[in-house]
């Protein structure tokens, strides 16, 4: 299923697309092998040539996932997972090298990095890995969802019972005051005016006032 952070489906009919992922790599060879592979799976994908093009980007786009190449002459991997952090914090990125580094790997995983993964890539290891993020980006999504319903459903329920608290009041003057300073707090107004109809209908008058009104 398409995941909620971006508008990942397709219109007119045609397979859901499985997630946005942007690539990038300073050599052709490999933009062209991402965009190939991770196509063929239902992906979309975009790709960038460096660092500061995928930056770019990411500032008119929003991806679910990015992939970025280590040795890149501009901006190295690490250099670009920290400018991407810094953009958005909970973007998922993986990091691909060639270089078999232990101390590399420890300092891309401190920058905020995801996965790291080494070339030459296999792309059934590579494939199982990106569902693997994508699979918990979607179950985080769905968890920041059901709290933000919760929150919405406990803050409805809590100002009903304080309108049901307002039937308890049978003096008109402290009705209306109470009835504004509801209002105004529900709506973070800085000022109300409550108007009465007269017995007929015809006429308001001035019940009461506060702030800036």
């Amino acid at each position: 299923t398409g995941l909620s952070r971006s508008s990942l489906a397709a219109a007119g009919g045609t397979m859901a697309v499985k997630g946005r992922i942007l690539a990038i790599d300073d050599e052709r060879f490999f933009r062209d092998f991402y965009r190939e592979l991770l196509g063929e799976q239902g992906y979309s994908v975009r790709t960038a040539g460096s660092g500061r093009e995928a930056l770019e980007i990411l500032r008119l786009e929003e991806f679910d996932l990015v992939i970025t190449d280590m040795e890149m002459a501009e901006m190295d991997g690490v250099a670009t997972t920290e400018a991407i952090k810094r953009f958005d914090p909970e973007q998922e990125v993986i990091v691909v090298t060639g270089r078999q580094d232990v101390t590399l790997a420890v300092e891309a995983m401190k920058r905020g990095v995801s996965e790291y993964i080494l070339k030459p890539i296999n792309s059934e290891e590579f494939l199982l890995v990106i569902s693997k993020i994508l699979a918990r980006l979607a179950q985080r999504i769905e968890h920041r969802r059901l709290l933000e319903e919760n929150i919405e459903y406990f803050s409805i329920l809590g100002w009903y019972r304080r309108c049901l608290g307002l039937l308890r009041v049978h003096d008109l003057d402290r009705l209306g005051d109470l009835i504004l300073d509801t209002l105004m707090e529900l709506v973070r107004a800085e000022g109300a005016a409550l108007w009465l109809a007269d017995h007929e209908g015809h006429s308001y008058r001035l019940r009461c006032r506060r702030g800036l009104s």
